[in-house]
Protein backbone atom coordinates (compact mmCIF):
# COMPACT_ATOMS: atom_id res chain seq x y z
CA UNK A 1 0.00 0.00 0.00
CA UNK A 2 1.06 3.56 -0.59
CA UNK A 3 1.21 6.21 2.10
CA UNK A 4 -0.48 9.62 1.76
CA UNK A 5 2.60 11.35 0.32
CA UNK A 6 3.04 8.62 -2.30
CA UNK A 7 -0.68 8.82 -3.20
CA UNK A 8 -0.44 12.61 -3.68
CA UNK A 9 2.65 12.18 -5.87
CA UNK A 10 0.93 9.46 -7.93
CA UNK A 11 -2.21 11.59 -8.40
CA UNK A 12 -0.02 14.49 -9.53
CA UNK A 13 1.68 12.28 -12.11
CA UNK A 14 -1.66 11.01 -13.38
CA UNK A 15 -3.00 14.58 -13.72
CA UNK A 16 0.14 15.54 -15.65
CA UNK A 17 -0.29 12.53 -17.94
CA UNK A 18 -3.86 13.61 -18.68
CA UNK A 19 -2.63 17.12 -19.59
CA UNK A 20 0.07 15.71 -21.87
CA UNK A 21 -2.05 13.13 -23.70
CA UNK A 22 -5.42 14.95 -23.86
CA UNK A 23 -4.57 16.76 -27.14
CA UNK A 24 -4.05 13.35 -28.79
CA UNK A 25 -7.52 12.08 -27.92
CA UNK A 26 -9.86 12.34 -30.88
CA UNK A 27 -13.48 11.71 -31.70
CA UNK A 28 -14.62 9.78 -34.73
CA UNK A 29 -16.03 12.16 -37.34
CA UNK A 30 -16.86 9.87 -40.25
CA UNK A 31 -16.34 6.38 -41.62
CA UNK A 32 -14.32 6.63 -44.82
CA UNK A 33 -14.87 4.12 -47.61
CA UNK A 34 -11.87 2.06 -48.64
CA UNK A 35 -10.99 -0.92 -50.72
CA UNK A 36 -8.47 -3.58 -49.87
CA UNK A 37 -6.68 -6.00 -52.14
CA UNK A 38 -5.02 -9.07 -50.61
CA UNK A 39 -2.33 -11.01 -52.39
CA UNK A 40 0.46 -13.44 -51.64
CA UNK A 41 2.53 -11.65 -54.30
CA UNK A 42 4.89 -8.85 -53.45
CA UNK A 43 3.39 -5.41 -54.07
CA UNK A 44 6.17 -3.27 -55.50
CA UNK A 45 3.84 -1.01 -57.46
CA UNK A 46 0.30 0.24 -56.97
CA UNK A 47 -2.09 -2.57 -57.97
CA UNK A 48 -4.69 -2.02 -60.68
CA UNK A 49 -7.81 -0.38 -59.22
CA UNK A 50 -10.07 -3.07 -60.69
CA UNK A 51 -8.48 -5.66 -58.38
CA UNK A 52 -10.00 -3.87 -55.41
CA UNK A 53 -13.31 -2.97 -57.06
CA UNK A 54 -15.41 -4.71 -54.40
CA UNK A 55 -14.71 -3.34 -50.92
CA UNK A 56 -13.58 -5.91 -48.38
CA UNK A 57 -15.58 -6.01 -45.18
CA UNK A 58 -13.77 -6.57 -41.93
CA UNK A 59 -15.37 -6.89 -38.50
CA UNK A 60 -14.69 -3.83 -36.37
CA UNK A 61 -11.89 -4.38 -33.93
CA UNK A 62 -10.68 -7.62 -35.51
CA UNK A 63 -6.95 -7.79 -36.16
CA UNK A 64 -5.83 -8.68 -39.66
CA UNK A 65 -2.86 -11.04 -39.35
CA UNK A 66 -2.13 -13.38 -42.24
CA UNK A 67 1.29 -14.84 -42.77
CA UNK A 68 2.96 -14.06 -46.11
CA UNK A 69 0.00 -12.05 -47.42
CA UNK A 70 0.19 -8.40 -48.44
CA UNK A 71 -2.68 -5.95 -48.45
CA UNK A 72 -2.99 -2.90 -50.66
CA UNK A 73 -5.44 -0.17 -49.63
Amino acid sequence: MLNDAQNRKLIGKLKRALEVFEPYVFTKIAQLPYTMYETADRLETVPDATLAAVPETRPTGKTWVVRAVTAGF
